[in-house]
């Protein structure tokens, strides 16, 4: 019983939330992208004696790598927020109004509805 509902939970976030799933794998074989890179980059510099260069490959690298994991931390911080209601229409005081206003106010509101 307790596997077939830790299943259904997990499913359900998997569905929910694919296309940010999607992007965070992504985004992190990027990253594994980068490090290859880094990697091969770092060798060729130091074969070819220029190991000056290394510094400033090692501040690109963790530029990226900082930037990306805001994005990822930021992708999970928007997965697990509330949705914002709308803003209901203001508190209108009918006694106020005239019926000519009231008429147009309640076509705006249809009109909205519409759209």
């Amino acid at each position: 019983m307790f596997r077939e509902l830790k299943s259904a939970i997990i499913w359900t976030t998997i569905y929910r939330f694919r296309k940010k799933i999607v992007l965070i794998l992504l985004l992190l074989f990027l990253i594994l992208f980068i490090e290859f890179f880094y990697q091969d980059f770092a060798q060729y510099l130091q074969a070819t004696k220029k190991v000056e260069m290394l510094g400033r490959l090692f501040f690109i690298k963790w530029t990226i790598y900082l930037l990306l994991f805001g994005t990822i931390i930021w992708i999970f911080s928007s997965m697990f927020k509330k949705p914002k209601r709308r803003q209901s229409l203001k508190k209108i005081d009918l006694s106020k109004m005239s019926k000519s206003e009231i008429s147009e106010l309640a076509q705006k509101i249809i009109e909205q509805k519409r759209s």
